[in-house]
């Protein structure tokens, strides 16, 4: 995994319980029994949201975060995984992850069985040596 990478993670679930997973994150920050390194990378997370969404009538939400430059180290990756593993297992939302690191063979997806999907596509450009 290189430092820099550019990622998204989506999700999208009944409102109340995509508030409940936020108020989690923002309740570790304050967890003395984390480390420095995790409580930054919640609070980089959830300094990147892009969009919400939600349709009042049936009470769903969408969210996404991401940025086009993280410093994604092994806290990091401890927080996505315990992100997508809350909101999938204990909260059941739909949520997908997608990270493209600085080299071509540095990326990560982990779309949804459930359709909620991430597309990333990585442009070359010629060099003429």
């Amino acid at each position: 995994m290189s430092n820099n990478s550019e990622w998204q993670l989506a999700m999208r679930g009944p409102k109340i319980k995509v508030i409940e997973l936020e108020k989690f994150l923002k309740d570790s920050l304050d967890d003395p029994a984390r480390p420095v390194g995790e409580r930054t990378a919640i609070s980089v997370f959830l300094g990147n949201k892009t969009m919400v969404a939600e349709n009042k009538i049936s009470g769903m939400r969408a969210v996404s975060y991401g940025h086009s430059s993280t410093n994604c180290d092994k806290y990091w990756n401890n927080v996505i995984t315990e992100v997508m593993n809350k909101a999938r297992i204990e909260l059941n939302i739909l949520a997908a992850y997608a990270r493209l690191g600085e080299d071509m063979d540095d990326y990560e997806f982990d779309d949804d069985d459930d359709g909620l999907q991430i597309e990333y596509r990585r442009y070359l450009k010629e060099v003429e040596l």
